[in-house]
């Protein structure tokens, strides 16, 4: 939410008037992620591993909505490229032979450059969680 304000002086009275309005960004970014596995405890049934990693990404799309009456739309470009670093570790437990179950918390950090402001630019460090069935060919 924002809020836009004006104060307005009539004789020696002030007049406050405040309107809030939603303003919302919508960001789309395609990247190139690559990562590697380490398998530290491997048997038939778990599979303990940690895995390291980075991408690169492209802001494409960066498009600001404005909520008022009319709509206000704005687009504005975004320089250079966005690169992130990850540290994870994860367990698999073996359903059968290719079915696995896993658990994979990591870490991420986006570092800064010139990106505009999102989460990323606010919260650099996130912790990420994936969890589901893997299936092994």
């Amino acid at each position: 939410v924002f809020c836009v304000g004006a104060v307005v002086a009539v004789g020696s009275a002030v007049l406050h008037a405040e309107r809030a309005t939603r303003i919302r960004n919508m960001q789309h970014y395609i990247g190139i992620p690559v990562s590697v596995y380490y398998d530290i405890i491997e048997h038939n049934f778990i599979n303990f591993y940690a895995h390291a990693g980075g991408a690169i990404e492209k802001c494409i799309s960066n498009k600001y909505e404005v909520q008022t009456d009319p709509i206000i739309y704005h687009t504005q470009a975004a320089e250079g490229v966005q690169f992130s670093a990850n540290v994870g570790i994860g367990v698999e437990f073996m359903l059968g032979k290719h079915v696995g179950i896993y658990l994979d918390p990591s870490l991420r950090y986006y570092f800064r450059n010139n990106q505009p402001k999102s989460i990323r630019t606010a919260q650099p460090l996130m912790l990420g969680f994936e969890a589901g069935f893997r299936f092994n060919l």
